[in-house]
């Protein structure tokens, strides 16, 4: 396919966004997020802790939570800006962290993946021991990753030169030829406005979770259990659909087969492949879009993952 072709269709895709759809799922998501934080804290103190369980949906949507957040970073969700933007601060605030750095991290991640340093399971031996990666891996792997979102609602707060500074490292880090690229979404996010909405949503994201924690008071452990399990969902799902792919080609993921309420549930997002070679193409026509069948089938894939770091040659990285 041409790139003239290329650029037509993914305009076509972008015409198919299923709006009233994702409404729907939107105010679905946001219900269950809004009874996590503060309708369960009232009937648990009411009627006991055996209602514990009325938080399973509202933990197991954490992909379904993601994966909206995911469409409004692409531009996909909502067919104008304005309701993108708001769409997404909303559900990146109930997810933990500010929409405007989830979207530079995602994007970040469009221009890096499978370059420079850009494999979280990859280590080079001598210059990491296979113990010191395993003790970096699987922390993150485990929960870890989540919890450096919530952290990022602290940093955004540093001073703009302090910003500054650690997104120029990020940026010089990668090299190659996607600096250009690297340098103008790290100018895009540090524009003040950006900046000022990113410590607005943090603000938030603060408040939520301290107000739910005093809410739940003697059973604020259940929050916390809950958070674990979103923790592990958010994190085990990070680096899924790259472990062990091919170093290179900032394309380059996994496509897997899953059953059909899996993938709705994940929104299409098991066509990563798909995603990463085509990311103006909303989810509902993903797997229309694949031009390869899947390269892996069952949910089995994700937990290839605990085998752990792979050692690789300086010279493949």
């Amino acid at each position: 396919m041409g790139e003239r072709q290329k650029i037509s269709a993914s305009s076509a895709y972008r015409k198919c966004i299923p709006t009233l759809i994702n409404v729907g799922l939107v105010l679905l998501v946001v219900a269950l997020q809004f009874y996590l934080f503060f309708g369960a804290p009232w009937l648990i103190k009411r009627f006991g802790s055996d209602l514990a369980w009325t938080l399973i949906p509202a933990v197991l949507v954490t992909p379904t939570l993601w994966a909206l957040i995911h469409e409004a970073i692409h531009g996909l969700l909502m067919p104008t800006r304005v309701g993108n933007e708001t769409a997404g601060r909303l559900l990146a605030v109930l997810f933990g962290t500010s929409f405007s750095l989830l979207q530079f991290g995602h994007l970040y991640h469009h221009l890096i993946n499978r370059t420079g340093h850009a494999q979280g399971e990859l280590y080079v031996p001598g210059t990491w021991s296979g113990y010191l990666a395993r003790l970096s891996y699987y922390p993150r792997l485990l929960g870890g990753f989540y919890v450096a979102e919530l952290l990022t609602n602290i940093v955004i707060f540093l001073p703009m030169r302090w910003l500054r500074a650690l997104s120029d490292r990020m940026v010089l880090a990668r090299g190659g030829a996607n600096i250009p690229a690297l340098i103008k979404l790290k100018s895009h996010l540090l524009q003040p406005r950006r900046v000022w909405l990113a410590r607005m949503d943090a603000a938030m994201v603060v408040l939520v979770l301290l107000l739910a924690w005093r809410l739940y008071g003697e059973y604020a452990w259940i929050l916390g259990v809950a958070l674990v399990f979103r923790a592990l969902f958010v994190s085990l799902n990070d680096n899924a659909y790259h472990y062990g792919t091919a170093i290179g080609n900032n394309g380059e993921a996994l496509d897997v087969a899953l059953p059909a309420w899996v993938r709705y549930w994940l929104l299409n997002g098991n066509y990563h492949r798909t995603h990463h070679r085509s990311p103006s193409v909303p989810w509902f026509a993903l797997s229309d879009a694949a031009e390869i069948p899947p390269t892996k089938r069952g949910i089995g894939f994700m937990f290839e993952q605990l085998r752990g770091p792979i050692p690789v040659k300086p010279n493949h990285q």
